[in-house]
């Protein structure tokens, strides 16, 4: 059913599409709306602000996409945001979430390079943000880093296990620490960091998903701490893709460890491959630990 040029569901509780051109810059959606659909607002250059009413409980996959939004206004009763859901919008800069969202997918501000914090307000028991910085409310996970986000150096805290996917794509960060707490690093999990010059990844990653450096052309230093290399095969080079034909960079692998990484398949076509002294409290090796690494449609 449409209203206006508005296109409702039939009990007006899911908008499905606000054509773009023909709204003001400043848009409320009526109250009694549950689900902002996918796509709804996609390509609404004109729509600079957007207030949700408390009815609505889910903004779905890419709502926003490629809107002009910069600001939205998002009030307690909100449960879900899907992937993606305010992509692309590059005009937004903060993004506040309500104490009241229980459920946050990954990515859902992909693209949007002024934003420079993604808040969540008090009371909120499954989300907090530190710095501006999203994290799940038991800081294990590091759910997502605001592209935008103008440091030039980043430490993970201690304490968080888990890297999201697509967590620091895009990131403005030349360097970044990643604690020996963490296990996981997501897919895409540093995709297109293109300041980011070094990283160390340490011996506790145990799971690393593909492309977890794509298009991240400009790191020179890439140091490691297993004491024997992932046994990485030719179809597992996209966990490196974005890295590979990098003449440039340095594989920093612990002393003694120099032949296994050149005769690991993976690991080989790194140009550089260099040793280093692991320190003394170095955990024990990544075969140890059972490492796996995902390639697209498998885990190996």
């Amino acid at each position: 059913m449409e209203n206006g040029a508005t296109l409702y569901s039939a009990d007006y509780k899911t908008l499905f599409k606000v054509p773009g051109g023909t709204v003001s810059a400043n848009y409320t959606v009526r109250n009694g709306v549950e689900v902002i659909g996918a796509n709804a607002f996609e390509n609404c250059k004109e729509i600079k602000a957007v207030s949700l009413p408390a009815t609505v409980r889910m903004i779905d996959y890419t709502a926003f996409i490629g809107s002009g939004i910069v600001s939205i206004a998002i009030q307690e009763g909100l449960l879900n945001i899907r992937e993606r859901a305010f992509a692309a919008c590059k005009d937004l800069e903060t993004l506040t979430l309500p104490a009241s969202v229980t459920d946050i997918e990954p990515h859902i501000a992909g693209g949007c390079s002024k934003l420079t914090a993604i808040n969540v307000k008090s009371g909120n028991t499954a989300y907090k943000s530190i710095d501006g910085v999203l994290f799940t409310a038991d800081g294990k996970t590091i759910q997502e880093y605001p592209e935008g986000k103008p440091d030039a150096a980043y430490s993970i805290p201690e304490g968080v296990i888990r890297i999201e996917d697509w967590c620091f794509s895009n990131s403005k960060f030349a360097t970044v620490e990643i604690p020996n707490t963490v296990t996981h690093i997501g897919y895409d999990g540093f995709n297109g960091c293109s300041n980011l010059t070094e990283v160390t990844v340490p011996v506790s990653v145990s799971d690393i998903g593909p492309f977890f450096f794509s298009d991240s052309k400009n790191i020179t230093s890439l140091k490691v701490e297993w004491s024997n290399p992932n046994q990485v095969t030719v179809n597992r080079l996209l966990t490196f893709s974005g890295l590979v034909g990098n003449k440039n960079i340095v594989l920093y692998v612990p002393t003694g460890t120099k032949s296994l990484y050149q005769a690991a398949d993976g690991w080989e076509f790194f140009p550089d491959i260099r040793e280093y002294n692991l320190p003394s409290t170095a955990l024990p090796s990544i075969a140890d630990m059972g490492v796996t690494i995902h390639t697209a449609g498998s885990t190996l």
